[in-house]
């Protein structure tokens, strides 16, 4: 295929530049409208023989009315995914299942809308597709304009607050008391959450990745000034 990577398009184009057919595309509903952006986009175009429609079932139910309206909007060979962000197991066994349903076992292209998959959900089914896929996998992703609109920097929030902390399933590392722990914080706008990973692993040594343009070393800074490092 001819499409670039790593460079942004018009959603109007999307279809145009996706110049081959694939076999599953996989998307997320959300309460965001933006989840509707790329399956709108590729729903009038024959580009795809098998639809999954990932959501989690414990959500608002703007996420299940999203989801209905993506179910319906992608046609008839589309298969509603019920995920539980409050259990990786359920996450993990919803996906495996719905994978090998739409031919996991064959020589298959995936298509994958990542915008509103939960950081979890998407870490399990990219390390799902590795396990199982033969074939090829492109992530798409619809950049949002802006957050909270109308607020403050500070105030602009997607989500925010700490619920519980856990390894992503399939990912599980290897923690031996034995030895020192080096914990690295990607640095964002939330310095609640990296205070309370710290409290959590008390690691020996700690790193604070952060973009190299933009106002991420002020981030960085606000973090480390919190953290008392």
């Amino acid at each position: 295929m001819t499409m670039p990577q790593n460079e942004p398009l018009l959603l109007s184009d999307l279809a145009t530049t996706l110049d081959q057919h694939f076999d599953v595309f996989i998307c997320s509903a959300s309460y965001e409208e933006r989840c509707k952006s790329i399956p709108d986009a590729l729903a009038d175009h024959r580009l795809v023989g098998k639809h999954l429609v990932c959501f989690n079932q414990k959500s608002s139910s703007a996420v299940a009315s999203n989801a209905e309206y993506l179910l319906s909007r992608l046609g008839s060979n589309s298969e509603r995914v019920p995920l539980d962000k409050t259990s990786s197991l359920i996450t993990a066994d919803n996906l495996q299942r719905a994978l090998i349903r739409a031919g996991g076992d064959e020589d298959l292209s995936y298509l994958v809308d990542i915008t509103t998959f939960t950081h979890e959900a998407l870490l399990i089914l990219l390390r799902l597709l590795q396990r199982i896929r033969k074939g090829s996998v492109v992530l798409t992703y619809a950049i949002a304009d802006e957050y909270s609109i109308g607020l403050p920097t500070e105030q602009k929030w997607l989500s925010k607050g700490i619920t519980d902390i856990r390894s992503v399933l399939g990912y599980p590392g290897d923690s031996r008391p034995s030895r020192k722990s080096h914990l690295i914080v990607l640095v964002g706008y939330e310095g609640d959450r990296a205070e309370r990973l710290l409290d959590e692993y008390q690691p020996n040594v700690i790193s604070l990745g952060f973009w190299s343009t933009g106002n991420r070393y002020g981030d960085a800074t606000r973090t480390a000034q919190s953290l008392g490092i």
